[in-house]
């Protein structure tokens, strides 16, 4: 059946689904079993040996493992002993490979769970009764409800609308709402943007109401077609795993220069050799080569960076921020501007009813009791409410509605169900970001009233026999304490509107009072602040909220130090967009601002090169959080679309989550660098090592199964250990070079030279006592002096200060390659290796090393925070 070519009751006679009472419970289930789950995030993660097999595909292990295996057989032959080599190296190649598999299959799954971690609801009708179900769980057949702001989570033919348009740029690319229709019928297959009596999945209702019945769920919707088709074809990189593509490949250019290098070398210094046969020579230095250039290579870097990008965003996680993919995990550091709604975000969103003001009287509510004119007017106040107790939780019971029958169960013994049974409510006119009012007409004492409220400049501008400029005073002393100001009014119908409209009813009013909301500022936001604007991020108020109360918020926070740094909406209005881009950066401050207006501040900071992240939880944010490099939706307050629409999202709605994203996105740089800088300074050395040593003894220090044994030892538990380090919840916000500059290159310098030197030295000290004793001495030396190095880079700062561990699992890696390498000095196993022991200059070598790169490390640190000073 053509969905959008039959009539409604034919598609829900093909469904078998009843259009009052929907599916029953059990044949949905059955539906479910059947169809699948209604998820286009449900890839199943390859197997473990698939992941084995991909690092199988390297061209430099093929060679290498290929080499071995020759050698092997050709030691057999001609009866050398190289054979022993052959296989320690397939053991060593292998054990490498599966760590890295291990550590690649981790992340993979890490990312798996994290496109499954923002679910989003539907609202269907099932056995007759309305449930909001996860949207994974919708069959074909379902009955689903659809309403302003929600998201469409599945294909559907509708059934029933009322003005309703549905956004579908997903789907069509269209930024202009699509109008829907339910009772309209297609002759001929029509083009998808077309079909205006079907609703799709990934649309968003963004006006009007709408009924349903599912159509197509998961790969089967239109989205998921696409999708599927996407991911086949999407091998984008992240922006870090890009320059690191790059560095590896100059690395590897470096790499295989220096094995060829070294070959040549070897066979020229060999060439003479009678100790072995010269197939056997040949085989022996390519052997050599090949292991020098896997060592080289920085080959499991890729592997580290999705392992600590994992590992950040799982911690991101525990902390309510859920970030939707690794690309923006890498990114967040970058954002330069934070534009960020005030409350529950700066403030702690526990709105409070504090004060009212009415017939020139103030009432503190400290107390146990008010007088009859304030419990008045918190009476009308409730019955001018939109607030629906069934929807009330103690996460969700922070605006200002709650705040407002919290004040009414306390002083007036009154809840909002209770006024709603005293005075029914008849119409309602919503609030909106245009207006600034809501009203409702209720019945008192048997007459109809529409009782207004809302931004005090505006409701008062309506009000008849007031003294403005007085009450616009008491609004101002009011906000200047860092109150929320709203005011109350009043009119009497002489009968019930038949067409409720604003026109009517929110004209010649007459003034009941104003009301004053408390809510506090977070503990942390002024330090959190301060800490983004040393690290040069300017920290951004958009409020719908009065100008002196976002004024007030925002130095007690501390991104407002001049009046003239806060503008209003009207003023924003008045400026063009090429003048809003120009002055944009003068302001931090942004109050009574519409979506429209948000949406303009937001691209004029980007239009000044400026990566902006904003906060949002409507509808109507969307756009901004679009137009925005980083969105960040609401958790606590945002609906399905905006989750939807956003890359991050807050579940606690703080600022501090936010910030605590900014700073793991940084460590995923740090901890990237930390790893790569280790691991080049460790692999320099073992080249030079290799080819100063053919040069100057006429044979390598270390086999090529000491090579890879070293390779295991330093490149595998100790670099992944960087993925593992955490952010201090103390530590300030700074902002992160995201190239590889002089600084990093110098980083490797020192290390690398003292190993090499100190490596060489204990080879010759140690030559005497036999070239196995002399090895193990060389071998000693690189391994100890490699892992001090990885110690030292792991701490925060010098210990010569405060130096400070946040990475638990970085000794323990350590510890453990270091007891694996004095098994392998001590005891019998160092045969496998054609170690002996090194005698007392070896060891005294090894301790030296240990103390000259860890002296080095901490000269750098030093130098680096004398150069900050």
């Amino acid at each position: 059946m053509i969905w959008h070519n039959s009539a409604a009751e034919e598609v829900i006679s093909e469904l078998n689904t009843d259009r009052e009472k929907g599916l029953r419970t059990e044949a949905a289930a059955t539906r479910l079993s059947r169809y699948g789950k209604n998820e286009l995030n449900d890839i199943k993660q390859k197997k473990f040996f698939k992941y084995l097999l991909s690092e199988l595909r390297s061209f430099i292990s093929i060679a290498l493992a290929v080499t071995a295996a020759i050698f092997f057989v050709v030691s057999l032959v001609t009866e050398d002993a190289g054979w022993l080599d052959s296989v320690m190296i397939l053991a060593a190649l292998i054990i490498q490979m599966v760590v890295t598999a291990v550590a690649k299959y981790k992340a993979d799954g890490e990312l798996g769970r994290l496109r499954n971690s923002v679910g989003t609801t539907a609202t269907v009708i099932r056995d007759g009764e309305e449930r909001v179900i996860p949207s994974s769980e919708l069959v074909p057949g379902d009955i689903m409800l659809l309403k302003n702001g929600d998201y469409v989570p599945a294909d559907g033919r509708l059934i029933d609308s009322y003005v309703l348009t549905c956004d579908e740029f997903k789907l069509t690319g269209e930024s202009v709402p699509e109008e829907k229709v339910h009772d309209i019928l297609f002759d001929d297959i029509t083009p998808l943007e077309a079909r205006s009596n079907m609703v799709y999945s990934g649309s968003c209702v963004v006006n009007g109401r709408g009924v349903a019945v599912v159509t197509e769920t998961g790969y089967l919707t239109e989205l998921g077609k696409r999708e599927k088709i996407s991911r086949h074809t999407d091998t984008t990189l992240t922006p870090l795993g890009t320059k690191l593509a790059r560095f590896s490949h100059l690395f590897s250019v470096g790499a295989i220069v220096s094995a060829i290098i070294i070959f040549v070398i070897g066979i020229i210094a060999n060439f003479s050799s009678y100790e072995v046969s010269f197939a056997s020579t040949v085989l022996g230095h390519l052997l050599l080569a090949l292991a020098v250039c896997t060592a080289a290579l920085p080959d499991t870097i890729r592997a580290i960076l999705a392992v600590t990008t994992a590992f950040s965003v799982s911690r991101l996680q525990k902390k309510e921020v859920t970030v939707k993919n690794f690309r923006i995990a890498e990114e967040i550091k970058d954002v330069t501007v934070i534009c960020a709604d005030k409350t529950g975000t700066f403030t702690t969103g526990d709105m409070s009813v504090v004060k009212l003001y009415t017939a020139d009287t103030t009432y503190l509510l400290d107390g146990d009791t008010i007088d009859d004119a304030a419990a008045n007017m918190l009476r009308l106040a409730l019955i001018c409410s939109n607030f629906n107790p069934s929807q009330h939780t103690e996460r969700h019971a922070n605006d200002l509605e709650s705040a407002i029958e919290a004040a009414s169960i306390k002083y007036i013994a009154l809840s909002k169900n209770d006024i709603d049974g005293l005075y029914p409510k008849i119409a309602e006119l919503p609030f909106d970001s245009e207006r600034r009012l809501m009203t409702t007409v209720s019945a008192i004492n048997g007459q109809p009233y529409a009782i207004v409220k809302g931004a005090p400049e505006v409701v008062l501008d309506r009000c008849h026999g007031i003294d403005a400029e007085r009450l616009g005073a008491k609004v101002q002393e009011f906000a200047a304490e860092g109150l929320m100001v709203l005011a109350l009014a009043l009119k009497p119908l002489g009968e019930i509107p038949a067409n409720p409209n604003c026109d009517e009813l929110e004209n010649d009013l007459t003034l009941v009072g104003l009301i004053c909301f408390e809510d506090p500022v977070l503990p942390d936001a002024a330090t959190l602040c301060s800490q983004c604007k040393s690290a040069g991020i300017k920290v951004v108020m958009i409020t719908g909220d009065h100008i002196t109360t976002a004024k007030a918020v925002a130095e007690k926070i501390d991104i407002l130090s001049d009046d003239s740094e806060a503008i209003s909406g009207a003023e924003l209005a008045s400026l063009t967009d090429e003048e809003l881009a120009a002055c944009v950066h003068n302001y931090s401050v942004f109050a009574r601002v519409s979506p429209q207006d948000k949406l303009r501040i937001v691209t004029a900071f980007r239009t000044g090169l400026e990566k902006v992240a904003v906060t949002g939880d409507s509808i109507n944010d969307t756009p901004a959080m679009l137009e925005a490099d980083i969105g960040c939706a609401l958790g606590l307050t945002a609906s399905d679309m905006v989750k939807d629409s956003a890359d991050l999202v807050l579940s606690n709605n703080r600022f501090s989550a936010l910030i605590s994203a900014v700073k793991e996105s940084g460590r995923i740089l740090t901890g990237v660098k930390k790893s790569l800088s280790y691991m080049l300074s460790g692999n320099i050395a073992e080249v030079l090592v290799v080819l100063f040593g053919l040069i100057i003894f006429g044979r390598s220090p270390l086999s090529a199964a000491a090579l890879l044994f070293v390779n295991l030892l330093t490149d595998i538990l100790p670099a992944l250990a960087f993925s593992a380090e955490r952010v201090g919840d103390e530590e300030a916000v700074t902002r992160h070079a995201t190239t590889f500059g002089k600084s990093f290159f110098g980083c490797l310098a020192a290390p690398s030279l003292i190993i090499t030197v100190l490596a060489l030295v204990a080879y010759g000290l140690a030559l005497p006592l036999g070239e196995a004793s002399a090895s193990a001495a060389t071998l000693g030396v690189v391994i100890v002096g490699e892992l001090v190095h990885a110690f030292g880079v792991s701490l925060k700062n010098t210990v010569f200060s405060t130096a400070t561990l946040r990475n638990l699992s970085m000794p323990v890696a350590c510890g453990i390659s270091l007891i694996v390498l004095i098994l392998f000095l001590v005891t019998p196993a160092g045969a496998l290796l054609s170690l002996k022991g090194m005698g007392a200059a070896g060891w005294l070598m090894v301790i030296i090393s240990a103390v000259a790169v860890f002296l080095a490390d901490e000269a750098t640190k030093l130098a680096d925070f004398f150069a900050k000073k």
